[in-house]
């Protein structure tokens, strides 16, 4: 039984990442040639201006998880610094891709 539950939770991982991502690319392809949201000629936000922001966010959620956590966050701490790294690289593709 323990098998098919790390299945099926890697499975429900990968959909929910691929709805999101496609929610995501609509959201824009809408606003771009329906509503006229965002400029589709315009350079935006590169990785190198995202990248602040992205550090900036994951410190603060961090600190947010840390805080509710209590004293079991301070065994975990490759876990808490796993967690921020991809924080932090979700973050900065997010930003870039979407501003």
């Amino acid at each position: 039984m323990e098998r098919e539950d790390k299945i099926a939770g890697i499975v429900l991982t990968i959909v929910i990442g691929v709805v999101s991502f496609a929610l995501l690319y609509f959201v824009k392809y809408i606003g771009i040639s329906v509503f006229g949201w965002f400029e589709s000629t315009d350079q935006g936000v590169g990785f190198k201006d995202a990248f602040p922001t992205a550090i900036g966010l994951s410190v603060l959620i961090t600190l947010v998880f840390a805080f509710f956590a209590g004293d079991g966050l301070l065994g975990e701490l490759p876990t808490v610094i796993a967690g921020f790294f991809i924080f932090v690289l979700f973050f900065t593709f997010s930003i870039a891709w979407l501003y």
